[in-house]
């Protein structure tokens, strides 16, 4: 991951050579990584799917009982 500074201006058009950025916009570059062999296979599979709750309480609701609620559906 690599941060990459933006200089802007607040002038419009060209600024001169010598003129400072009157500001900066920060932008974060970077890239993620998978094994390409298990998406493929999972893609394959057609096993890839998300299922998402507003119970952020583990305790409330487990990941094994979420999955049992949604196959009830």
């Amino acid at each position: 991951m690599q941060v990459v500074a933006q200089p802007k201006f607040n002038d419009k058009g060209r600024p001169a050579k010598d003129k400072q950025p009157d500001f900066y916009i920060y932008r974060l570059e970077s890239s993620i990584a998978s094994l390409c062999s298990e998406r493929t296979r999972r893609l394959e599979r057609k096993s890839c799917f998300i299922l998402a709750t507003n119970q952020l309480d583990c305790k409330e609701l487990s990941d094994s009982d979420l999955i049992v609620v949604y196959k009830d559906q």
